[in-house]
């Protein structure tokens, strides 16, 4: 399920990451 959500839309993914300053929640469970 995660997976599938980041290969949908990893851009809005990344922008909310950026926005609150927490790329690690999305990630860190990416690159791992």
């Amino acid at each position: 399920m995660d997976s599938y959500g980041f290969l949908t839309i990893p851009k809005a993914n990344v922008t909310v990451n950026f926005h609150t300053k927490k790329p690690t929640a999305y990630s860190q469970p990416r690159l791992r």
